[in-house]
């Protein structure tokens, strides 16, 4: 299957915005070529501007997912809670 990394988008705050740079994690990144049931993994750099406490959809192609304030933020507060509790920081 083909993708386009550098097609992904953020609309964020009634801006479309792309990112500024990707970092890719796996080997294969540069390929734009996923086998079945292969993932890719990247970090994706986005400039000033970005509230990341607040609503974030991200676009691919004809896709959007708004899991970042639903789902991921959820997350990433969890864990933060469970460092400053490991690291004695309240």
């Amino acid at each position: 299957m083909v993708y386009r990394p550098d097609e992904l988008r953020l609309s964020h705050r009634g801006r479309t915005m792309q990112p500024a740079g990707i970092v890719p994690l796996t080997t294969g990144w540069g390929r734009q070529l996923l086998q079945p049931e292969e993932t890719q993994s990247a970090i994706y750099v986005f400039g000033a501007g970005v509230d990341y406490g607040l609503p974030i959809i991200v676009r691919y192609g004809s896709l959007q997912s708004d899991d970042w304030h639903r789902v991921i933020v959820p997350r990433l507060e969890e864990e933060r809670a469970r460092v400053e509790s490991r690291a004695g920081i309240r």
